[in-house]
């Protein structure tokens, strides 16, 4: 049995629950021997929405099977039973037929695209983000927890960006490879590929690329190249997930202080205010940096709070779930004392 007959019987055993595709790729990179890591660079989720998916699944499975099921005893389970049957509902537990489960109402997971009707505004940090952008070689730093709509947030303001008639990019950290991630020089390659994709440039690296030089400073020379010769606009490069790069701190320290020397360049040079950065992360990244090569002291630092009483009611409308009845704000003091404004 491989591990898309595995799901296939685990969907026969819960016929009222639609898997979503992140819940699948889950339990089939959980039959491969994947871990949550492996998983998280392949797909590009953040490894704790991925182990937090998984943990919701094993419960699943677990109380429909009578058994403890774990990600580590999976392929153990199926093998010794290759057809499991799910136990009877407990009388605790509702036992909602198909049509019912439609009928529950159907949650965003992930971040939201630009103009999206579900996007709840974050004022005052959007306000202030977009006015930041605006400002010539500006440095925006976006700090909040995991799963706090930063994400949705960037693709709002780099929109909003785009109908002014700036060219915008976004790289997420998560997607270079493990092979990218093995040193400095090929990290900051990947760097620029994904750059120039986007801008439809080419990455001239015979050109630009000495060893001699350095891979800061040939990355330096590609990047300056494009803001002299063939970009006219202003470019907001909206990197995400920086935080992911704590783990690879031989190549943090560098690409952080060559970040800062951007930062630095567009005070006197006129081509690198065309450049615009905006990083997102999750919590404070304590690296050995000298102050004056962090991007973390300068630039406007936002922090991205929970939602307000008024935005769970403005998402509840936009859900469009009027049978939670949020209409006052005392009845949402339950919710809060549950969830704390957590978007997700």
């Amino acid at each position: 049995m491989d591990a898309l007959q595995a799901f296939e019987r685990v969907k026969q055993l819960t016929p009222d629950k639609k898997f979503a595709y992140v819940e699948e790729a889950v339990f089939v990179g959980a039959w491969q021997g994947k871990s949550y890591r492996e998983m998280a660079g392949e797909l590009g989720y953040e490894e704790g929405y991925l182990k937090d998916t998984g943990a919701r699944l094993w419960r699943l499975l677990s109380e429909c099977l009578g058994q403890d099921v774990t990600k580590k005893r999976l392929r153990f389970i199926f093998a010794a039973n290759p057809s499991p049957t799910a136990i009877a509902p407990s009388s605790g537990r509702p036992n909602l037929s198909l049509p019912d489960v439609l009928k529950q109402p159907k949650f965003t997971g992930s971040p939201l695209p630009f103009g999206s009707p579900l996007y709840v505004a974050r004022l005052p940090v959007e306000t202030l983000c977009l006015a930041n952008l605006h400002q010539p070689g500006s440095l925006t730093r976006l700090k909040a927890p995991w799963r706090m709509g930063k994400t949705s947030l960037i693709n709002q303001v780099m929109g909003t960006a785009q109908q002014a008639g700036v060219q915008a990019v976004f790289v997420d950290i998560r997607q270079a490879d493990p092979e990218a991630l093995a040193d400095l020089d090929r990290f900051l390659r990947w760097f620029c590929c994904a750059i120039g994709q986007q801008l439809g440039l080419p990455c001239d690296f015979e050109t630009y690329w000495f060893a001699s030089a350095g891979s800061k400073l040939s990355c330096t020379a590609l990047i300056q190249s494009w803001l002299t010769h063939a970009v006219n606009t202003p470019v907001v490069l909206a990197i995400d997930t920086v935080h992911h790069l704590m783990d690879y701190p031989h190549i943090a320290s560098h690409f952080f202080a060559m970040l800062r020397s951007w930062y630095e360049k567009a005070r006197v040079r006129t081509e690198w205010q065309n450049l615009r950065l905006l990083m997102a992360h999750t919590n404070e990244l304590d690296l050995p940096l000298q102050l004056h090569q962090s991007p973390f002291n300068v630039g406007l630092r936002l922090e991205l709070l929970p939602f307000t009483h008024a935005q769970v009611i403005d998402l509840a409308n936009r859900e469009a779930l009027p049978e939670l009845r949020l209409q006052a704000l005392g009845q949402l003091e339950p919710l809060f004392a549950l969830l704390g404004g957590q978007p997700y």
